[in-house]
């Protein structure tokens, strides 16, 4: 398998270099050349386009931001962000198979600065930036440790807790609906449902998030800090790196560093009773992600602790975030929602239990969830830095230069997606699939950079949404078309609303 994947490699690099040197005949446009934004000035190069009552776009709306490039300057857009820096973003999905197939043995993404300096100033709680923000051997070297911890075999394992978690999720939604059955603000209720999934996942116990409704102080804690440290990164990521110079006149960089503070205290204490509960055990078995990375012995303690703590942040975020995208786009389309409760009744008749292997049957609920990835995707783009030169849309784009492929866009474009602002599952289907280029929408990135948390998510989103959708009825009680900012990843601009009805089946939803 591995020999095969180097032959492929070897070919794709022997292609491209004909392909180049038959488009440098062929005049392939100069990297000066492709089309952007102007003018470029000194020190902030084109990032003055962002800037409120002079630019034209919103800092937290850049993923609209970007369809309107597209329509602007066409398939191939050059920015200058921080120092006049110049930054390519590509919207064809064959740029992006370009990209990623000519990333190189250690694929380089430009590390968050600001967590590498905080880190570094911290030293006494992290002894790494994190596998994210690492490169080469070293990056390569962590990877290969934690990767096969959060593959397949120990997803599976969790199903039946995770399943518990969703069991209670419904009834806690149950709980805290009004006298009309509406519930004001989904988005918080996605949130207590991935602290608990993702606590119990990564360490073997829950926060407590849903079992009464007043939030607990960790979890109410947990999620102000995850708001704040999202929020930061967008401003700290793409806006002026006032950081750089005067960290402690940085209203954004204060907002991050407390919020960082703030992750580590809560989940920390967490983590230390994972740790003292598995060095009580007599059989060393490994259920959760800090045991087996424990059972290891390849990473040293704080190791473990960090990447426990950053796997828990980033995941709870974006695994909310994700579940109130799919409730929203269930509960607007009544027809999408009754073809999945339709299949759901197929796999609960014989009994009222989810299971591993009817789950694996739910080929409609996996569509639904696919679909809300294409047009409500959480993670707009990804990021490549390629050791070559490349030619990109008939433009050669220097070796070094930060390259976006940003698919949000992509998957807004009808020469990709047929009806591509519609929410349409059958797309996804094999009998009604047409050809969709395998590189049009990476929710989760690609190959060795591909998210380390993709496995978990899919399942828990899928065990979720089936037991949700099995025992309710869901209407959207919002007035208007929802909208959504870019907080680093797209997130709901406004509260999601939903009625519930209990359907009509032999389980008692308590």
């Amino acid at each position: 398998m591995h020999c095969e994947r180097v032959v492929r490699s070897t070919y794709f690099a022997r292609f491209y270099s004909v392909y180049s040197s038959k488009c440098d005949k062929l005049q392939v446009k100069p990297f000066d050349a492709i089309p952007g934004p102007r003018p470029s000035i000194p020190f902030i190069g084109t990032s003055w386009q962002y800037f409120k009552h002079l630019g034209r776009y919103e800092l937290f709306k850049m993923h609209e931001a970007n369809v309107d490039k597209f329509r602007r300057y066409g398939p191939i857009v050059k920015e200058e962000f921080q120092w006049k820096k110049p930054v390519v973003i590509v919207f064809e999905p064959q740029d992006f198979e370009t990209i990623l197939r000519y990333q190189g043995k250690y694929p380089v993404r430009p590390p968050n600065e600001f967590v590498c300096k905080y880190r570094k100033d911290n030293a006494d709680r992290y002894t790494t930036v994190g596998v994210s923000n690492l490169l080469g051997e070293e990056w390569h070297k962590i990877r290969r440790i934690i990767a096969p911890v959060l593959f397949k075999p120990l997803v599976q394992k969790c199903f039946s807790s995770q399943n518990k978690i969703a069991e209670d999720f419904t009834q806690y939604l149950w709980h805290i609906k009004d006298n009309d059955c509406v519930i004001e603000n989904m988005i918080e209720a996605t949130y207590r449902q991935a602290i608990e999934s993702l606590s119990m996942f990564c360490l073997n116990s829950r926060m407590g998030c849903l079992s009464t409704e007043q939030l607990t102080l960790d979890g109410k804690k947990l999620t102000a800090a995850l708001r704040n440290l999202f929020d930061s990164y967008q401003q700290l990521y793409y806006g002026l790196p006032v950081w750089k110079l005067l960290p402690a006149l940085s209203k954004a960089y204060k907002q991050f560093a407390n919020a960082e503070n703030d992750i580590y205290d809560v989940t920390e204490k967490y983590v230390e009773n994972a740790f003292r509960n598995f060095k009580a055990k007599e059989d060393q078995s490994c259920d959760n992600v800090l045991e087996s990375l424990l059972s290891l012995q390849k990473l040293n303690e704080t190791d473990i602790r960090i990447t426990t703590i950053d796997f828990m942040a980033g995941g709870i975020k974006t695994m909310s975030t994700t579940l109130a995208f799919i409730l929203y786009h269930l509960s607007t389309n009544e027809t999408v929602q009754k073809r999945l409760q339709q299949e759901l009744d197929n796999a609960f008749k014989d009994t009222n239990n989810l299971t591993l292997e009817k789950l694996d049957t739910l080929s409609y609920l996996k569509a639904c969830v696919k679909e809300v990835f294409r047009l409500s995707s959480t993670i707009p783009s990804i990021v490549r830095i390629l050791p070559e030169k490349v030619v990109l849309s008939g433009y050669e784009v220097p070796a070094g230069t930060p390259i976006i492929c940003s698919f949000y866009v992509t998957c807004r474009l009808s020469q990709f997606f047929e009806d591509p602002l519609q929410f349409k599952p059958e797309r996804w289907l094999r009998q009604h699939k047409k050809e969709i280029h395998p590189y049009a929408m990476l929710p989760f990135g690609y190959g060795t950079r591909q998210c380390l948390g993709k496995w978990f998510s899919e399942l828990q989103l899928h065990i979720v949404t089936a037991n949700l959708f099995y025992r309710y009825n869901i209407q959207s009680m919002n007035t208007k078309n929802l909208e959504s900012i870019q907080s680093f990843i797209i997130v709901p601009k406004d509260n999601i609303k939903i009625k519930l009805s209990r359907r009509q089946i032999s389980y008692d939803c308590k």
